[in-house]
């Protein structure tokens, strides 16, 4: 019905594209205000019940409270240790990409209360490739470095990560990592890289680099080799970076197998993980 009858957005990806996008920079806001209006579509249509309250210190564990997501894309780690009730939760959820269901993870840049459960997350959900959008805040106390510049750390006593080389780019730099995952035998060892964007100013509200910039980085990331794991989005808030980013590259990903630009869609896609991805009309 809302094919039928609904105000169409998808364009083909022929010579009268760049044409086309400058009558449809016109639409912008309407076509904001409807991804308004239709949210509640998107809620009814998700059988599952909404993700259970968070205890007082979990809460504390996301640098801004206010953005808690109550989704059943909110992620659980194993408890580490067991008996540790408030382990199994980091401030992260799943984001579905355009071939694949849960093809993201987004978080916040890790506080110095949750690095060790940032990097059980990276170990246990098999990750080996983390996009950092924006650099830690060096006037922000709850804001902490992921990994050194060189040598080895250990951020929980049964991961060992070594750091293999460091490639500074023109908008980004890449770290390999070597993680040995001890928690069972014999033990495991994966490569991880962390792609860092440079060009994103640190702290909340900050305004997002050129278009270039962000398409350049999305396109270095598409060049990285990896496994069945998500890829891993961080930014400072969770948020305002991540929601970018993801519909971003929802819609570069579907231009390039369907031959079909959308925004509206990009943007209600990555918005069933999170409602708040993609909330103002300067990031739309």
């Amino acid at each position: 019905m809302e094919c039928l009858l609904s105000m169409p957005t998808t364009l083909p990806c022929n010579k009268m594209l760049s044409k086309q996008i400058q009558e449809l920079i016109k639409q912008l806001p309407e076509q904001q205000q409807r991804l308004q209006n239709t949210a509640w579509q998107d809620e009814a249509l998700q059988p599952i019940p909404l993700a259970p309250p968070l205890s007082e210190c979990n809460r504390k564990k996301n640098r801004f409270p206010e953005l808690i997501s109550d989704k059943i894309s909110r992620i659980y780690l194993t408890r580490y240790p067991a008996s540790d009730e408030d382990s199994d939760y980091l401030s992260a959820v799943y984001v579905d990409g355009v071939k694949l269901q849960k093809q993201y993870l987004a978080t916040q840049l890790p506080m110095p209360s949750t690095i060790s459960d940032f990097w059980r997350m990276v170990a246990e959900f098999k990750v080996e490739l983390i996009l950092m959008l924006q650099l830690p805040d060096p006037q922000d106390p709850t804001c902490c470095g992921i990994a050194p510049a060189s040598g080895e750390f250990k951020p929980t006593p049964y991961l060992n990560i070594t750091v293999k080389e460091i490639v500074e780019l023109k908008y980004h730099t890449s770290q390999k990592l070597l993680l040995v995952d001890n928690s069972e035998k014999p033990s495991r060892d994966r490569s991880v890289t962390i792609l860092r964007l440079t060009e994103w100013e640190p702290g909340r509200n900050q305004p997002p680099p050129s278009v270039i910039t962000m398409v350049m980085f999305w396109q270095a990331a598409e060049r990285i080799a990896r496994g069945d794991g998500p890829t891993v989005t961080i930014c400072h808030d969770g948020v305002t970076g991540c929601g970018l980013y993801l519909a971003l590259s929802f819609l570069l990903e579907r231009m390039a197998v369907e031959k079909e630009f959308d925004v509206y869609s990009a943007v209600r896609a990555v918005r069933r993980s999170r409602p708040d991805f993609v909330e103002s009309l300067v990031i739309y």
